[in-house]
């Protein structure tokens, strides 16, 4: 099973009683009828008589799809409360109160994420990124996963969301400083590579194909990283040096059709006419008919 597969919860000893399911039942059918509020009450009322973690999850589903902000937050702290061990009570309820515009509260959900994912935290910063970069205000956004990364300095998914939320709130210093302790920790990480080349590449693009040359340079096959370079050497106009590196990356991808065509246009811009021509036939060939 995944690491991450919650386990079975505990179930309360309870009889199915007449009296439940017909609650259960009138709750379910008010939800086919497009009577959402009904059905979220009875099935909150209902999670909260039996302490059933199957009826709290449901309940929260309910609240959820119905719309309303308040009430899903209580049939998800609800559910959170009935079955503390559910990581995805947790995510869940985080990502409401985001949606809430509750950044505060959201942090101290995010934090449990952090602490059940203890002995592996870059895969819980991972997961909270995704849950947090939507959130329109940047500079809350940045606040908040700066304060959950400063109990995890040697974690260098920590430093990468930061530096993440900083480039989105126009922070490129401090994204910037964030992202080069990410590479310290993780030399390897080509997405940390990545986004230091991007903060670089505006103001300093020189400086950016350094540190993309230099990342190929102990790691050769990382694809996407040469396909950033390639493409940010064509920016620069260094036509010789990008067509090198597409053919390189063509080389082992020769089915790829976009790749000839990247090509065929760099040799168009150094006019080299018999190049180009050879690589628009076989752009052709592999189905690029546009």
């Amino acid at each position: 099973p995944s690491p991450h597969a919650e386990a079975s919860p505990a179930l309360p000893n309870i009889e199915l009683s007449d009296e439940l399911l017909y609650e259960f039942l009138l709750a379910e059918i008010a939800n086919q009828r497009g009577q959402k509020a009904f059905a979220v009450e009875g099935s909150v009322n209902i999670a909260r008589k039996t302490r059933d973690p199957r009826l709290a999850r449901r309940a929260a589903q309910l609240a959820f799809e119905s719309g309303d902000m308040n009430k899903s937050i209580e049939a998800f702290r609800q559910w959170q409360e009935i079955e503390p061990a559910s990581p995805l009570a947790v995510r869940m309820l985080a990502s409401i109160l985001l949606r809430g515009g509750k950044p505060d509260e959201a942090q101290l959900e995010l934090a449990k994420v952090l602490e059940a994912e203890k002995a592996n935290p870059g895969t819980g910063f991972m997961q909270i990124f995704q849950l947090v970069a939507p959130y329109p205000d940047k500079p809350a956004a940045l606040k908040l996963m700066r304060n959950l990364a400063l109990p995890y300095p040697h974690v260098a998914e920590a430093r990468w969301s930061v530096a993440q939320l900083a480039q989105q709130a126009g922070n490129n210093p401090l994204a910037l400083s964030e992202v080069r302790q990410a590479r310290s920790l993780r030399p390897e990480w080509d997405m940390a590579a990545s986004l230091e080349a991007q903060l670089l590449q505006k103001n300093t693009p020189q400086q950016a194909l350094e540190v993309l040359h230099r990342y190929l340079s102990d790691y050769p096959d990382a694809r996407e990283i040469r396909l950033q370079y390639a493409r940010t050497l064509l920016e620069q106009k260094q036509y010789q040096l990008s067509r090198t590196e597409f053919q390189r990356l063509a080389e082992s991808n020769p089915d790829n059709p976009d790749l000839a065509f990247a090509i065929a246009l760099i040799s168009l811009q150094l006019n080299d006419l018999r190049d180009a021509e050879a690589q628009l036939r076989r752009a052709l060939e592999k189905g690029k008919k546009d």
